[in-house]
């Protein structure tokens, strides 16, 4: 995985929260990436949209990112500090 350009991730309606965080903690760490494209569905509205958690050396190499779900828009300002290059 660690020279993988590109992904795109089409997930199960069905995974937790949790295991969406940890797909998203994943994904940021590849050291190759550009381009990742990734769709989910939470079925329930009560359910919390994806939370990312990043230390302040988090960063990643993405160019091109699609999210296709909910995605709280008070998380969007922290994703774009990680993504300097998109």
């Amino acid at each position: 995985l660690s020279k993988l350009h590109s992904l795109t991730i089409s997930v199960a309606a069905g995974y937790n929260q949790q295991s969406l965080d940890r797909i998203f903690s994943n994904i940021f760490h590849l050291p190759k990436l550009k381009y990742c494209k990734i769709e989910y569905e939470i079925k329930r509205l009560e359910d919390e949209p994806v939370q990312l958690y990043f230390t302040h050396r988090d960063s990643s190499p993405i160019e091109c990112l699609i999210i296709n779900g909910r995605f709280p828009f008070n998380g969007f300002q922290n994703l774009l500090w990680r993504l300097p290059k998109l």
